[in-house]
């Protein structure tokens, strides 16, 4: 028996089973969006809500052996929001993240920081990046709901993010890697983490 091909097999099948769990989560919200009440957002910590996406997709991590670096503020900012929906959106864009890197070359960067007193958290990868057509295709359909040129994962982050009220900011070269900055609107920072 090959241990070392077991794990793979189980990161693997791990790997299916969180996405299929994202994959229908999605499914269920896009079906029933429009028959259910807009479930109430509550303050949640977005120290927690990163460190709670990066739990979800940490096989995706191991198998591509991804560094992740936090450079995290010493204040945690809390913001009112669909917990629930806010780790979908923050996975898939940390997943597609990954998507674009290099097998043990990549590097993923989470970053929170206050700009004028609102809550950011900016999500860096050192992959492929966006041509600039794909870019400038994707920031439009952004607003427009079409979105070619961006896979299903990437289309529901922005699309999450935008019902949310979380204004995002992309900026991404080719060859040279993606940050997606994401501004918490009625965020406020608080308690010191460190």
């Amino acid at each position: 028996m090959n241990l070392q091909s077991d794990s793979a097999q189980k990161i693997y099948l791990d790997i299916i089973s969180r996405s299929s769990s994202r994959i229908n989560d999605l499914i269920n919200d896009r079906l029933f969006i429009s028959h259910e009440p807009e479930s109430i957002p509550e303050q949640y910590s977005i120290y927690r809500l990163i460190e709670d996406a990066l739990v979800t997709i940490n096989d995706r991590i191991v198998l591509k052996n991804i560094t992740v670096r936090k450079v995290y503020s010493t204040q945690d900012c809390r913001a009112m929001v669909n917990k629930q929906k806010i780790n979908i959106a923050l996975c898939n864009l940390m997943v597609s993240a990954i998507e674009r890197m290099e097998k043990d070359k990549g590097a993923l960067t989470l970053v929170t920081k206050s700009i004028k007193g609102k809550c950011v958290i900016e999500i860096q990868d050192n992959g492929y990046g966006f041509r600039k057509k794909s870019l400038r295709d994707g920031i439009k359909s952004y607003f427009t709901h079409k979105w070619e040129g961006f896979n299903l994962g990437l289309s529901a982050a922005l699309d999450i993010l935008r019902s949310s009220h979380i204004k995002v900011d992309l900026q991404s070269e080719e060859g040279k890697g993606t940050s997606f900055i994401l501004s918490f609107l009625g965020s406020q920072y608080s308690e010191k983490l460190f």
